[in-house]
């Protein structure tokens, strides 16, 4: 399946180690690579899936999630973070998926492909 995704990291070597994992699930796969909220919304572009940092300067993560579904922005948002206290503000965006850092290749692989499915059903 051709997914539209997008990475926001503010570390730009995280962005790729992100973007290549997501190439070696699938290579049809359209990646976009944000290195800030702001970069994000200001795209105003469409995206099945973004997979999203929280902890990030000026505007984390969190934040950024708020302002994409206050502008109606329904994308699937896995997010990424070494910050587990976190998770339970996950809910109120309505994230799909909560992974810590650093990344477990299995985990990260189900929930790429969960929201793959979930995007088909």
């Amino acid at each position: 399946m051709q997914m539209q995704i997008a990475v926001c990291d503010d570390e730009d070597i995280i962005c790729q180690e992100i973007k290549k994992k997501l190439l070696n699930i699938r290579q049809e796969y359209e990646i976009t690579t944000y290195n800030s909220g702001h970069e994000l919304i200001d795209s105003k572009k469409d995206f099945d899936l973004i997979l999203l940092d929280i902890k990030m300067p000026e505007i984390d993560g969190m934040k950024t999630a708020e302002i994409l579904r206050g502008n109606g922005n329904d994308s699937l948002i896995i997010f990424l973070t070494s910050y587990v206290e976190a998770m339970p503000d996950a809910f109120k965006v309505k994230a799909f998926r909560f992974l810590c850092k650093p990344l477990e290749k299995e985990r990260f692989m189900e929930a790429v492909l969960g929201a793959e499915k979930e995007l088909v059903d």
